[in-house]
């Protein structure tokens, strides 16, 4: 049993950090119902193990586009506070909310968005819409930053995963950031939100050490191969890449909740 559960807590670290490294997406969307699902590890240790696995992860993958200066910290900031509130609500909240209702809408969300960036034309389509929204208007920015960090937040403290594909698809889609840039930043603020999940999982709970450890040094490794390997894509395949993960981590989303169902 011990070899078996290293096996999966390896897999589900390098699964993790690899998503992480290439899309900016949280690992709790790959450890956690890998964890729960093949080692029977209840939702709230497979989050916490996630959530700690997914504070090294996005450091290590936020430190290598950072030396592509591809992070931009200063708008982040705005959207890391406003976030960091988000999910300190949605944490209170998260024992009343229907997650498996939200399990399958980010899941449904994570296809479609991926679809969407599977097409040539997204590039044009995302300029008139921002566009129309007056993007370039500092105040608009400002504004979008605030309500689009506490959106992040709650799904993040509610859900516990779904935070960095929103994230994501905020940064690129509304704010207009270039999809290597975007996912820099993305994980730079995911970092501090897995860290304060990861901190509350430690005070109403524990996180069992040695399947952290080694679920974590898996996740390091995945999330630095693919981060480097990401900053050498071009924005067009990376683009491609992105939606074919985001269809992919939908698909494994809805899976996950049809097992559950049907258990």
């Amino acid at each position: 049993m011990l070899i078996y559960e290293i096996i999966v807590l390896i897999f589900a670290g390098l699964g993790a950090g690899i998503v992480t490294g290439f899309v900016g997406a949280s690992a709790v969307s790959i450890a956690a119902p890998l964890m729960i699902i093949f080692l029977g590890y209840d939702a709230f240790t497979a989050i916490g193990i996630s959530l700690a696995i997914d504070v090294f992860a996005s450091t290590v993958t936020a430190y290598v586009f950072r030396k592509h200066n591809r992070v931009k910290i200063i708008p982040s900031l705005i959207i890391l506070i406003s976030a960091v509130a988000g999910a300190f609500i949605g944490s209170f909240f998260s024992s009343y909310f229907p997650t498996s209702l939200l399990a399958k809408t980010v899941g449904f969300f994570s296809i479609l968005t991926g679809l969407s960036f599977m097409k040539k034309d997204i590039k044009d389509n995302l300029q008139s819409f921002r566009n129309k929204l007056k993007i370039d208007q500092k105040w608009v920015r400002v504004t979008l930053s605030i309500f689009s960090g506490l959106i992040v937040g709650l799904i993040a403290g509610i859900f516990g995963a779904g935070g960095g594909i929103t994230l994501l698809v905020i940064l690129t889609v509304i704010l207009g950031f270039r999809i290597h840039t975007a996912i820099g930043t993305s994980v730079f603020i995911m970092a501090f939100i897995a860290l304060s999940g990861t901190v509350g999982h430690l005070v109403y709970g524990s996180i069992p050490w040695y399947p952290f450890v080694i679920a974590a040094i898996a996740g390091v490794i995945g999330a630095y191969y693919a981060a480097t390997k990401t900053n050498g894509i071009s924005e067009e395949n990376l683009q491609k890449l992105i939606g074919f993960i985001f269809f992919v981590l939908g698909l494994f989303l809805l899976l996950k909740e049809l097992i559950i169902f049907f258990a």
